[in-house]
């Protein structure tokens, strides 16, 4: 597989419908569970020497978390049908997409590689922080082999792949 720096990688993610299939049978019953506990006074006044909280707590609190798991199953849904972009390999350096939003670096600023078989995880350039900052590319939520992503990082910085991956024609 002959891959050239200056053309550009995008990794997607990829998810299975399992997280919102587990998910709403779990929120519906925490909804269930508060609903009952709002009718029906279901805490007793006592527990031990703690004085118990309202049934109306108890209730609200499961409501709130039904609609907490209710949500993760919809993003899990929304991730499942359009995937979304995690990883971007290009000439000017790597790109990460995650919960906190993009990470950027160059290739000048990755100072090592450490390749595994179920990630790779890229050790950056400090700038200011102590321990310096790594990335880490998980390859099972990721619709792309191993063996590209290591392509590419050698057809950049060919000094950082380790010797035993250095069979990958780049």
């Amino acid at each position: 597989m002959a891959t050239t720096p200056n053309t550009k990688l995008v990794a997607r993610s990829r998810a299975s419908a399992w997280g919102f299939l587990v998910a709403l049978p779990i929120a519906s019953a925490f909804l269930l569970t508060g609903l009952f506990a709002l009718a029906v006074n279901m805490t007793p006044g006592r527990v031990g020497v703690f004085v118990a909280p309202p049934s109306w707590l108890v209730g609200a609190l499961l409501i709130a978390f039904s609609v907490f798991l209710f949500m993760i199953g919809i993003a899990e849904l929304a991730r499942y049908v359009r995937p979304s972009v995690e990883l971007i390999l290009d000439g000017d350096g790597i790109a990460a997409f995650g919960l906190l939003g993009e990470r950027r670096c160059a290739w000048r600023d990755v100072i090592a590689v450490d390749a595994g078989a179920e990630q790779v995880a890229l050790k950056l350039r400090g700038k200011g922080r102590f321990p310096p900052p790594d990335l880490r590319i998980h390859f099972a939520r990721l619709d792309i082999e191993r063996d590209a992503v290591l392509s590419r990082i050698w057809a950049n910085r060919p000094d950082l792949v380790p010797k035993r991956f250095s069979s990958i024609d780049a």
